[in-house]
């Protein structure tokens, strides 16, 4: 094989590796925001963190089973860790699905709580009523959070484009 031959080959092995890394690289971060970002009150039961733990990733279609756990942490660390051990399986042309089975994922991202509360969820810390929810929104993403969160894929993708040099 000629050298123009060994060249191309190597700039195609190395385009193709790094155009795997970048989309890892993309998708963990736009991910962790999505995650970060998910309220962690919807109604009183939600304090637990369970929205925040029912994001899960996989290389394979995901069924509609809630998933029994909380993450309530400002981190989302056990989340984030599931959601990372997923992406990092790729391979070159998979895919991978993003998902979220909580009942409260939609009202969370496109409103549609109840009409305005009177009093508001009681919080044992504080021994108070406190507001969540304004026009039909959580107080935490008045505009929802995963439309918002998934326009940044793109500028993560551009962002690692250029540290790999694509």
């Amino acid at each position: 094989m000629g050298q123009f031959a060994e060249d191309i080959k190597k700039f195609s092995l190395k385009v193709e590796t790094n155009s795997l890394k970048i989309f890892k690289e993309a998708s963990k971060n736009t991910f962790a925001r999505i995650i970060k970002d998910t309220p962690l009150f919807f109604r009183h039961e939600e304090t637990t963190g369970n929205t925040r733990y029912n994001w899960r990733a996989s290389l394979k279609p995901l069924s509609y089973r809630v998933l029994k756990g909380t993450d309530k942490s400002s981190t989302a660390k056990k989340t984030i860790d599931r959601m990372t051990k997923q992406v990092n399986k790729v391979k070159k042309d998979q895919s991978i699905y993003f998902a979220n089975s909580a009942p409260a994922i939609f009202p969370l991202e496109y409103g549609g709580y109840p009409s305005e509360v009177q009093l508001g969820s009681y919080n044992t810390k504080t021994k108070q009523y406190e507001k969540r929810s304004k026009n039909k929104y959580s107080l935490q993403a008045p505009i929802g959070f995963v439309r918002v969160d998934l326009v940044l894929f793109y500028t993560w993708v551009k962002r690692l484009e250029m540290k790999y040099r694509i």
